[in-house]
């Protein structure tokens, strides 16, 4: 059976990754909901996770199963506001304009625009740890943090081969 620890940030004050002394890389994430630091180096991983209350796992060496990284959003919200942020805008173009279309046109617009708001807050980023024994820790970026995956996709990789660290995260 499986047991899992979940954290989600939804503002990040600091994201940041970098390498140590020892030859292993660090990623440490600073939010309003709590911290995350995570260090991958040749004896395992050490995960500090501190949301609510404070949380310390080790993974030794040749225990961790899998570090996996994904992204979740729903691109139909941006069609769907663009689409109707230009039918709004065709509505409203004709010179000629009643009281019905103005309202009609400007209502469309704004419900576009409310689509657009809600693509970029309902977006995930999920960085994920994965024992051998079964134990799942669970980090996620949600709404405007999850703009900073790009970094936990970077940390992803060297996480799984700390031989890789050379140059990448050269300052």
């Amino acid at each position: 059976m499986s047991e899992t620890s979940r954290a989600r940030f939804s503002t990040l004050t600091e994201i940041s990754t970098s390498h140590e002394m020892e030859g292993g890389v660090r990623l440490k994430a600073k939010g309003s909901d709590g911290v995350l630091e995570v260090i991958c180096d040749q004896t395992g991983t050490s995960i500090r996770l501190a949301v609510g209350i404070e949380s310390h796992y080790y993974i030794s060496k040749g225990s961790l199963a899998s570090v996996s990284f994904y992204k979740k959003s729903q691109p139909w919200y941006i069609v769907s506001g663009i689409t109707l942020m230009i039918m709004g805008i065709v509505i409203l173009s004709p010179g000629y304009l009643n009281d019905f279309q103005a309202f009609l046109g400007i209502g469309i617009i704004i419900i576009g625009v409310i689509q657009i708001v809600v693509f970029f807050l309902r977006r995930i980023v999920t960085l994920e740890f994965e024992t051998t024994g079964g134990k799942i820790i669970d980090f996620s970026l949600t709404g405007l943090a999850a703009k900073s995956g790009d970094v936990l996709t970077q940390f992803c990789y060297v996480a799984t081969d700390p031989e890789t660290l050379a140059g990448i995260f050269d300052d």
